[in-house]
């Protein structure tokens, strides 16, 4: 659209300025106005009227002359123009890649590169195609600006999985987020496809899920954004209570797996008592009563039969070592009793804390030893502004 001196002299502002975004803001227009004059696009008649009140005459071609040339018009493509074409394509690798990013067709392109005829004004679209192909790859450097936020677009999309959970994070709008992928893979930046709908089916979201026990893994593992993993989870009719029994299943296979490893190493399988003995066993045996309820749980379940227990004579044979025990903690009670009646007899009511310290005695031990004294009516309580104290019955 522009002729090449006017686009030269944009070409020197930017070079000058050291970027699009700072020449651009000396001219007092948008970053996407120069881009647009770079690549041969139609800006607005007030915008060009103040760019050339700046940089003065921005001259347009002559419009396109659809006349037959007397000449053939291959022969009207400059041989530089040629070489530049055929650059881009080997830089493209494919001639359908390279048509896309000329927005052409493959086999105008092919056409111009084995020489044969094409209409003028077909060379004309190539020309300012090529052109302004060159002139972005040449300007890379100082595009790194929008380069960056192009690239930031395109990862939050993938991130995010829709153009209106980017755009909510980039306080831009969804025809705005839209806009910049596509200008970023005209630029070749990347591939911007806009997200359909993958299927994974439900059987492999549940495994992966047991193997990694993460969401954010579960996506990852099926290549689409942890947003959209829910929605198929959604629409898979997993719900978080699902969820929470795929968790519970895949520690008891865990759990499990150590067990037969246990019972593996020892030839049998191994009773409570053996368990604790051991650190990793105490951990496993808190696992599996967390998990199961309880070792018989966990046994019954599994079809486990339950180990021998102990000596079939071992409660008659402890029976005189509780006995004794018994008449052990008699005799400590009754020493405790004459202790507190001992603190109260011949003095004023006292306090539980004060009978305590005089005593020696613990203050849980104390309110034991008073409620005793009060069931048997040795003691009574009296009221005595703020404090509760105690007095013999009769003392």
């Amino acid at each position: 659209m522009y002729t090449q001196e006017a686009i030269t002299r944009v070409q020197e502002l930017i070079s000058s300025c050291g970027g699009v975004s700072r020449a651009a803001a000396s001219l007092g227009v948008q970053a996407a106005t120069l881009e647009k004059i770079l690549e041969g696009r139609k800006i607005s008649s007030a915008t060009r009227e103040k760019l050339e009140a700046r940089l003065g005459p921005i001259p347009l071609r002559p419009p396109r002359s659809f006349q037959r040339p007397a000449v053939s018009p291959s022969k009207l493509m400059s041989p530089n123009l040629v070489d530049q074409l055929r650059v881009l394509v080997n830089e493209y690798h494919l001639v359908d890649e390279a048509a896309a990013r000329l927005h052409v067709r493959p086999s105008t392109i092919e056409k111009i590169l084995t020489g044969q005829s094409v209409s003028l004004g077909t060379q004309q679209t190539v020309q300012m195609a090529v052109e302004a192909a060159t002139l972005r790859r040449e300007f890379s450097p100082f595009h790194a600006s929008m380069v960056e936020r192009l690239t930031r677009v395109h990862q939050l999309y993938k991130q995010r999985g829709t153009l209106e959970a980017a755009g909510r994070e980039l306080g831009l709008t969804r025809e705005r987020v839209r806009q910049l992928l596509v200008k970023g893979s005209r630029l070749g930046l990347f591939d911007y496809r806009p997200l359909d709908y993958p299927y994974v089916p439900k059987e492999k979201l549940v495994a992966d899920y047991l193997h990694s026990q993460s969401l954010s893994r579960v996506a990852q593992l099926n290549q689409v954004p942890t947003s959209y993993l829910r929605k198929l989870l959604t629409a898979h009719r997993i719900t978080e209570g699902d969820l929470a029994s795929y968790r519970t299943e895949a520690r008891r296979s865990k759990a499990l797996a150590q067990y037969n490893r246990l019972v593996d190493s020892l030839g049998r399988h191994p009773t409570t008592t053996e368990l604790q003995e051991t650190p990793q066993g105490r951990s496993l045996n808190a696992r599996i009563r967390r998990l199961w309820g309880s070792m018989d749980a966990f046994r019954e379940h599994l079809n486990i039969p339950r180990p021998p227990q102990g000596s079939p004579s071992f409660n008659e044979d402890m029976r005189p070592w509780r006995e004794h025990m018994k008449r052990l903690a008699l005799i400590r009670r009754m020493q405790h009793l004459d202790l507190v009646r001992e603190c109260l007899r011949g003095s004023a009511a006292l306090s539980a804390s004060e009978i305590s310290y005089q005593s020696g005695l613990k203050p849980s031990r104390i309110w034991k030893l008073i409620t005793l004294l009060m069931a048997a009516g040795e003691i009574k309580r009296e009221r005595q502004s703020a404090a509760t104290r105690y007095r013999l019955v009769g003392g």
